[in-house]
């Protein structure tokens, strides 16, 4: 009887290690949580690209602003242009920012359903 009852214990826990398994497989897959994962590094990854432009940008309005204040070979007429393009571009990007800032808000409320499914017609 003790083999019998070993292979029967044995046989409980392989089904059981299956399905222990089978159910992490399944999360692992579940598109809502795949989805939100995605996102989540998508909404990184554009966080992460708009600090590095900001970044950018003023290093570069630093760079304009010296050469604009200190440069000789600059006349007064040049340097109106270059300070309204520098606004210009400056209210530009701020616009990029404020449309992907509100943009990854709309998406972000698409994935805090709180894991509810969506309903399908």
């Amino acid at each position: 009887m003790d083999g019998l009852y070993n292979h029967e214990k044995w046989a409980q826990e392989t089904l059981n290690y299956l399905n222990n398994t089978m159910k992490g497989v399944q999360e692992m897959f579940d598109q809502q949580k795949m989805a939100h994962t995605v996102f989540n590094l998508s909404k990184d990854y554009t966080a992460t690209t708009m600090q590095v432009m900001k970044t950018s940008m003023e290093q570069y309005e630093k760079t304009m602003d010296a050469l604009i204040n200190q440069g000789n070979g600059v006349q007064e007429e040049g340097q109106k242009l270059m300070t309204d393009w520098m606004a210009k571009a400056k209210q530009g990007q701020q616009q990029y920012w404020n449309l992907m800032d509100e943009n990854l808000k709309k998406m972000g409320n698409l994935f805090s359903s709180n894991g509810e499914k969506r309903a399908t017609k």
